[in-house]
């Protein structure tokens, strides 16, 4: 149980890295939340207008969502330390930074893990297809 609760510790840290490496706001501005994990260059403004646009603009909202579940789930692939990462952790982290479901991260998954996509699963993990 100890190694299980040790691997558990491991992968969290490293999606935790991941989603720090992602962060690219360099913001001096004074107003700006510190320590906060932001998911693109120009955070805040895009973290507003996702959030405008998931209830002003649902179509438009799911489709920038998908773009920056895209740019996340591969940054998440990329830090990890096999380059790969559990089904449900990149469910989970997607969901929870881009505050969508469980169920949309799931589908835009499978839709990303097409023959010809980015990503493939290969026993039950998440990588880039080479």
């Amino acid at each position: 149980m100890g190694a299980t609760n040790e691997s558990h510790k491991r992968k969290r840290h490293n999606a935790e890295n991941a989603i720090k490496l992602f962060d690219t706001r360099t913001s001096n501005d004074e107003t700006a939340t510190p320590n906060k994990t932001t998911l693109h260059p120009q955070a805040d403004k895009a973290d507003t207008e996702l959030k405008a646009l998931k209830t002003i603009d649902i179509i438009s909202f799911n489709a920038r969502a998908e773009e920056r579940f895209v740019a996340l789930l591969a940054t998440l692939v990329k830090s990890s330390e096999n380059n790969e990462i559990t089904i449900i952790e990149a469910i989970r982290e997607c969901a929870f930074e881009l505050d969508i479901s469980t169920e949309t991260a799931k589908r835009y998954l499978l839709k990303h893990t097409a023959r010809h996509a980015r990503f493939q699963i290969q026993n039950g993990k998440v990588r880039l297809r080479q």
